[in-house]
């Protein structure tokens, strides 16, 4: 059986607790030692039945002292108590080389160096890096940013999303980013992580999504009465029985004709959309939260056909009531709720879904005067409603309990 390098072992237990001591950020700083007991180093240190392993730690403790990185603390009886990290940088820095480990105060500096370097124009991130280097500045290790190189990727990608107008495949835009379709998959838990607490705008489930970033191809879905004209192609999507899709690569070219519906009505999952047949509506699957390209064929459609009374159906929770809420802001186009209201909670409450914790927070923090009536019933009755479950009918504009 091969020894244990105790020597090793004790250099890096000693590393670890000056890392996380006073002294890291700057040496003497206070009068407490870096000090670590025998048995920290091998909990069976003061057991008779493992003198083997107990002679091997005296001995590296003893080499150690020999060579100027410790001091050894005895008892009355001369016995091993604890060791205690010599305070010279010159000597810890040799001591990274006997635990085979990154120096820490190498590998902050190097990311330090990048984020104080780093320029951008986007709020969001620049407020990632001041938070950032001033958690570096404290000796602390970010949890985002392993190394000097691994931040110039991370910064790299987050800059690359913000540019990203058109919607494209997540390879892809790995091969725009490295020159490899596989590696952006490395980074993308952290970059999902600092997206969601630093990026204040509500985002897509699928985070990504919201930058144009798509794990599968985007397409657009809809029906209705609109005539299209599509790379020269005329369309006339209420003549085709079933819905129309479009890849979000033609979008810039799509052309409209015309309008006979005088509704307007985005809905926000897929089963509904295939299941609802609504008079006088042109409809259009959200999919959840929109992204810019969504949105431009929205404000498309608007600009075409001003006098469109514009809805949106949605799941009646805190998600679907976030939707509507991000839809009305970033179109700037007035929407308003389809059965997204208490008429509908009460028919359906039997369907209901109980609430989570989670679902109880954001529904009390949501001020929209849309929802207000029926938030306070979801918290009453303590269930949420998902859209899938909601029947409406074909003359839903007929009916005001509908909106």
């Amino acid at each position: 059986m091969q020894e244990k390098d105790y020597k090793k072992e004790v250099a890096n237990k000693l590393l670890s607790k000056y890392e996380n001591s006073k002294h890291f950020l700057e040496l003497n700083s206070t009068n407490r030692r870096v000090l670590l007991k025998m048995t920290e180093i091998n909990k069976h240190y003061n057991d008779s039945s493992f003198y083997n392993q107990y002679r091997q730690i005296n001995d590296a403790v003893d080499t150690l002292e020999e060579e100027g990185y410790i001091g050894i603390n005895k008892d009355m009886q001369g016995d091993y108590v604890s060791v205690a990290l010599i305070l010279d940088l010159e000597k810890i820095k040799q001591l990274y080389l006997i635990a085979n480990r990154v120096n820490k105060h190498d590998l902050l500096n190097g990311i330090l160096e990048v984020c104080e370097e780093e320029r951008c124009d986007v709020n969001w991130i620049n407020t990632f890096l001041l938070e950032t280097i001033q958690l570096l500045q404290e000796g602390h290790a970010s949890p985002y940013l392993k190394d000097k190189e691994d931040a110039k990727d991370i910064l790299h990608i987050l800059k690359q999303l913000t540019k990203q107008q058109e919607e494209i495949s997540l390879r892809k835009f790995s091969i725009q980013c490295f020159h490899d379709s596989k590696k952006l998959e490395g980074y993308l838990p952290r970059i999902e992580s600092i997206i969601k607490h630093y990026d204040h705008e509500e985002l897509e489930e699928d985070v990504l999504s919201s930058f144009n970033v798509l794990k599968n191809p985007g397409f657009i879905y809809l029906k209705g009465h609109i005539v299209i004209s599509l790379n020269g192609q005329i369309i006339d999507v209420g003549k085709i029985n079933g819905p129309f899709s479009i890849t979000t690569e033609n979008l810039q070219a799509l052309e409209i004709m015309a309008i006979d519906d005088h509704h307007l009505v985005t809905i926000e999952n897929l089963t509904s959309f295939y299941d609802l047949k609504l008079d006088d509506s042109l409809m259009i699957y959200l999919g959840g939260y929109h992204n810019s390209l969504r949105r431009s064929l929205l404000e498309k459609i608007v600009a075409f056909k001003p006098s469109l009374a514009c809805f949106h159906f949605g799941d009646l929770d805190a998600g679907g009531m976030s939707i509507f809420h991000h839809l009305r802001t970033k179109t700037h186009i007035d929407f308003k709720p389809l059965a997204m209201n208490r008429s509908i909670l009460e028919t359906y409450r039997d369907y209901g879904r109980k609430l989570t914790q989670h679902d109880i927070q954001r529904l009390r923090h949501n001020d929209d005067p849309y929802f207000q009536d029926v938030i306070k019933l979801m918290l009453e009755w303590h269930i949420k409603l998902e859209q899938e479950i909601i029947d409406l009918p074909e003359d839903v504009f007929k009916h005001t309990q509908y909106f």
